[in-house]
């Protein structure tokens, strides 16, 4: 399980609140604080730093299997969201040895790093979504108005999906934000 600590540690770091960690003295214990964070920046398609844009650390998991078919039921753990600073700074408090993902997404762009340690620095470069627009009809050929529409969105084959999901209009057309580099299946 994610550790609390995490969630309460998780910070900008020119926030300096609740989750603000007191100096520290001597090389040593200086050294463990810096392997337990998880830094990075939030970069615009052309390198300028982006404010303001949440940042979530999620831990992810297979923590269960199907009785019917034995296949693994993937589960993400959200153990925090933090927002970047004027410099697109972040940081989060993390387990070391535990591989996190990191998402971030601001209007219509988004990005997507997994299997992250603490002790490391990320750059998560916003790209636009991809737009998935369609219509769903009956055999009859008439709209299906109402109906749910979702996607699997995948990164690396042993990292779990990520869902989508939204409901068609009157005339049954559907239209989904989906994030960059990833695979999808409706």
């Amino acid at each position: 399980t994610a550790s609390p600590v995490g969630l309460a540690s998780a910070r900008t770091p020119a926030s300096g609140g609740a989750g603000a960690q007191a100096p520290t003295s001597g090389a040593s214990s200086s050294s463990a604080v810096q392997a337990t964070l998880l830094r990075g920046r939030v970069l615009a398609a052309d390198g300028s730093p982006v404010a303001g844009v949440p940042v979530e650390l999620v831990r992810p998991e297979l923590r269960t299997f199907s009785l019917l078919d034995l296949t693994p039921i993937p589960r993400n753990e959200s153990v925090g969201t933090v927002t970047s600073d004027a410099e697109g700074r972040f940081e989060f408090t993390c387990e070391r040895g535990q591989p996190y993902d990191l998402a971030a997404r601001s209007g219509i762009f988004s990005a997507f790093v997994g299997e992250r340690h603490a002790g490391e620095e990320v750059t998560l470069l916003l790209a636009p979504d991809r737009r998935v627009r369609g219509r769903v009809t009956v055999s009859a050929g008439s709209p299906a108005s109402g109906a749910e529409v979702r996607a699997r969105v995948r990164g690396p084959e042993w990292r779990p999906a990520r869902r989508f999901e939204t409901v068609c209009d009157d005339d049954g057309r559907y239209e989904l934000l989906l994030p960059p580099g990833m695979d999808e299946s409706l």
